[in-house]
């Protein structure tokens, strides 16, 4: 599956080869403090408690078709896949450097 981008430079990240990035219907950017929400044991929120608070900014988000490299979701409209793991590569659609001493952890 092609990747759905919002201009043809905005930045293809891993696995967006069988994943959607898509932009939010309703106000954006997306800015502010968010809880989330763990599954399938991700490596990076291992003793970070469940339902911290991270903080966001961004208009567009992942859908990973892959359900399996989902390691946190938030909600803002809809699920949003907040960070996503695969082998040894990891990324987070929110901002771990302003998201206090969580985010630095």
């Amino acid at each position: 599956m092609k990747p759905r981008v919002a201009s043809e430079n905005f930045i293809s990240t891993f696995a967006c080869k069988d994943n959607a990035v898509e932009l939010f219907d309703i106000k954006i950017p997306h800015m502010g403090w968010n809880s989330l929400h763990f599954q399938n044991n991700g490596r990076l929120f291992q003793g970070i408690p469940e339902q911290t608070y991270v903080y966001f900014v961004h208009s567009y988000y992942l859908q990973a078709e892959e359900p399996e490299i989902v390691k946190a979701t938030t909600e803002y409209s809809t699920c949003i896949h907040a960070s996503v793991e695969k082998d040894n590569v990891f990324a987070c659609q929110f901002h771990p450097e302003k998201s206090s001493k969580r985010g630095l952890k």
